[in-house]
């Protein structure tokens, strides 16, 4: 293959180490956006403001950005009126929720930036074209947005679900005067409360996030027939589409929406959640109002959920993933990989079983996740902050270097023409552009032709060594006018973690050279192409001196080979030269 048109994912940068993680640029209706993940946990626990306050401690130990809350307010006769029952025609009144915003003040955190209120559509009681209740509903929202503002809240987590009767408010045929109005009319109802609950929200608060467990999302399946209209009156939030596109009437560009979809709980493996980001962002525009589809392209992302309790089930629950390579949380972490590269910018987890901090729900179990799942915790802050994950990585490998149990797959890597131990059968078998270098044992090359322009070349150059030993060599990379390389295979399975390692110099400032790790199946085709890792030198690095470049990677799924390429490019004059020395591969355990 033509290494020099193989496509290639967007790479984020690791400043100072030679580290990098890609970012697939697949399904991505926008332009990727350069904030991290923020991961938000929504589980069993229910915390409400004076819970978050106690508790804030243990809270800001968790891997999560920020936490929803379930608050309760006193109603005039100092009975609970609890916030999540929002679809409610009993009036509400703001100070019986001040002394919700004091705790909230007082439980300010650097860490948690983006803690969340938790709103409902239950009890679901007042009909669309109730406009009486619909008003104190409206008003409701307005509240709820205030407290949000003054408590220092990122925004609403609006959960769509119904949990108890009346009626399902989001559902057509659940509407107590369905015999009497149409599908139809309900809709251009649904839309209309949407707008009014959308000005009552941006008159406290414009700039918030409105975060729902799912939007349209949850209506993909009629989105993609031929007639989405006609199939959305079967569907079960057949309500919903129009109540959002209420919201996106009146929405200001400063309010943005989270699209959470709850439905990632069953999904496993990348294809899964490139999917639904395709649904999510295209899909469901045919349920958008046309005068609405910029502004939801604008200001809707899409987020990914996670249930934790699935990766601790057993597998008799329909809520199940198995290990991978022997861990369960190897599973979860690609999973949040995937997820991670593909999101908006929002992961969420929710959880029944177990704990993240203490809870007084009695459903909850007294363990914590960390004891059930272990390595959790680092698996999701990882997700969040890929230089806690590159740090972490680096320490565990220092302490199994010290172990002296690493054994370096990579042949004749200090190209001494010795360094031969521990080579497998068929370890660098060329494709058909490939070719043989007659002085370097072990390693193929490539390199782009360039019509009347000399070839480079791979050479073996035993006048440098990055320990400045006599007699040793390295392999020196020079004339590559476009680009070339030095390359080597390695057998690998799915979800196998490796280390990589190298040292490189290069002559002067132009014609830099990378390291590239790529992948292929068991028939040497290319494979996972959006998952490349280039592994790029340190920002610091100067002309003529050694600098060691280290990667971490994870070998996706349908992956039999990991594929090393030691490159070099732009080398327009007799200068620019690329030397590559002591290079490593190790299986982590």
């Amino acid at each position: 293959m033509n290494f020099a048109t193989k496509t290639m994912g967007a790479a984020l940068i690791v400043a100072g180490i030679g580290i990098a993680m890609c970012r697939p640029s697949t399904a991505q209706e926008k332009p990727a956006s350069t904030q991290r993940i923020k991961l938000i946990e929504a589980g069993w626990e229910r915390p409400d403001s004076a819970d978050l306050l106690k508790h804030l401690k243990e809270i800001e130990k968790t891997p999560y950005d920020g936490i929803v809350v379930m608050l309760k307010g006193k109603d005039d006769d100092g009975k609970t009126v609890v916030m999540q029952s929002t679809f409610t025609d009993r009036p509400w009144k703001r100070q019986w929720f001040a002394q919700n915003i004091k705790e909230l003040q007082a439980a300010k955190s650097p860490q948690l930036t983006d803690n969340f209120v938790r709103i409902g559509t239950n009890p679901g009681n007042v009909d669309w074209f109730d406009d009486a209740g619909w008003k104190n509903i409206v008003d409701h929202w307005r509240i709820i947005a205030w407290v949000a503002k003054q408590g220092g809240l990122k925004g609403i987590l609006f959960d769509p679900e119904p949990y108890a009767k009346p009626h399902f408010q989001l559902n057509y045929a659940a509407q107590p005067q369905h015999n009497k109005h149409s599908f139809a009319e309900y809709q251009a109802k649904a839309r209309q409360r949407g707008r009014e609950v959308m000005n009552a929200v941006k008159s406290e608060y414009p700039e918030m996030t409105i975060f729902s467990f799912f939007m349209n999302s949850v209506n993909a399946r009629s989105a993609a027939q031929a007639d989405p209209q006609r199939a959305l009156e079967t569907a079960g939030y057949n309500l919903y589409p129009a109540f959002i596109n209420g919201w996106l009437d009146a929405a200001p560009p400063t309010l943005r929406f989270v699209d959470g979809c709850e439905s990632a709980y069953h999904y496993d493996g990348e294809m899964d959640y490139l999917r639904a980001a395709n649904n999510m962002r295209r899909t469901v525009l045919s349920l958008v109002a046309p005068e609405n589809r910029d502004k939801y392209r604008m200001q809707v992302q899409a987020g990914f959920a996670f249930y934790l309790d699935a990766y601790t089930n057993p597998s008799t629950s329909r809520y199940y993933k198995g290990p991978l390579n022997g861990s369960r949380t190897a599973r979860l972490k690609a999973n949040l990989d995937y997820a991670a590269r593909i999101s908006d910018g929002y992961i969420w987890t929710w959880g029944e079983k177990y704990r993240w901090f203490p809870t007084n729900t009695s459903r909850v179990n007294p363990q914590y996740w960390e004891e059930v799942l272990p390595g959790v915790t680092d698996a999701l802050r990882a997700t969040a902050d890929p230089q806690y994950w590159i740090e972490q990585e680096k320490r565990k490998f220092a302490a199994l270097e010290k172990t002296g149990t690493l054994v370096n797959l990579v042949s004749n890597g200090s190209f001494d023409n010795t360094d031969l131990a521990g080579r497998t059968a068929d370890h660098t078998t060329p494709q058909l552009d490939w070719k043989n270098s007659t002085n370097i044992n072990d390693w193929s090359t490539w390199q782009k032709a360039v019509k009347d322009t000399p070839p480079g070349h791979f050479q073996r150059d035993t006048g440098i060594d990055h320990t400045g030993k006599t007699g040793s060599a390295a392999a020196r990379i020079s004339g590559m006018t476009v680009s070339g390389t030095l390359i080597q295979s390695i057998d690998v399975k799915p979800g196998e973690r490796y280390a990589v390692r190298a040292w490189q110099r290069f002559a002067q400032a132009n014609g830099k050279g990378n390291i590239t790790v790529r992948w292929q199946d068991a028939n040497r085709n290319w494979q996972a192409e959006q998952q490349d890792v280039p592994i790029q030198p340190p920002h610091n690095t100067k002309a003529g001196a050694w600098h060691q470049l280290t990667g971490f990677v994870t070998v996706p799924d349908g992956v039999a080979r990991l594929v090393l390429l030691l490159g070099a490019r732009n080398q327009t004059s007799a200068d620019d030269v690329v030397w590559y020395d002591d290079v490593q591969v190790y299986k982590l355990p």
